[in-house]
């Protein structure tokens, strides 16, 4: 068990600075990318299914309701555990591709990396990078992640800060991030005093 707050909680907490968000951010992303060299895909990464512990920061990815790996849908099939394999997982942090054709049959990673850059986005600013969708309103939700550039309304981020987001919020899953390893490296290039347009307090 992991003795802590939810990513939701740490990015409106004034506990953690910049630099604590960075480091926290870049754990989750080694997280995907030893998932994904494991052939797992998560599905459903979001803010609340990432646990942060209290005593060193460690960034904790759970809830792996929706994941997709054959070894693991094996394993839950012989216990009678049924899989759902037409799911989109968090609607809010579901990639174009996913929300425009349900690409669910054989999931890419690069959807978990577009998720990511959701939550990064968030951890940064506090916000959603398409304002706050009503997850339950699939049309609505499609079409801000199709169409819509993302939003930083107050003008929060730096940039540097903002190549990083939008390159992890591409539609198109081929100019995207291809690995959470490349994603990790653009943002510890990051430098943390530069992150915001304006000095922020993190």
């Amino acid at each position: 068990l992991v003795n802590g707050p939810s990513l939701s909680v740490v990015a409106k907490s004034p506990h953690y600075d910049i630099n604590s968000k960075l480091q926290i951010m870049a754990k989750v992303l080694d997280g995907l990318e030893f998932l994904h060299s494991n052939g797992v895909v998560h599905r459903d990464i979001k803010l609340d299914n990432i646990l942060v512990d209290e005593e060193d920061n460690a960034p904790k990815i759970i809830d792996f309701g929706f994941c997709h790996n054959p070894l693991i849908q094996r394993v839950f099939e012989q216990y009678g555990v049924e899989v759902p394999q037409d799911a989109v997982g968090t609607r809010s942090y579901a990639s174009p591709e996913v929300l425009d054709d349900g690409n669910l049959v054989n999931p890419n990673p690069r959807s978990d990396i577009y998720a990511a850059g959701v939550v990064f986005h968030n951890l940064l600013t506090g916000e959603m990078p398409f304002g706050w969708l009503d997850a339950h309103k699939h049309i609505g939700t499609l079409l801000k992640h199709l169409e819509e550039p993302t939003q930083d309304p107050r003008n929060y981020l730096s940039r540097e800060a903002t190549k990083v987001t939008d390159k992890a919020l591409v539609k198109d899953p081929n100019e995207r991030y291809q690995t959470a390893a490349k994603f990790k490296k653009d943002l510890l290039e990051l430098d943390p005093d530069l992150v915001y347009a304006e000095r922020v307090h993190a």
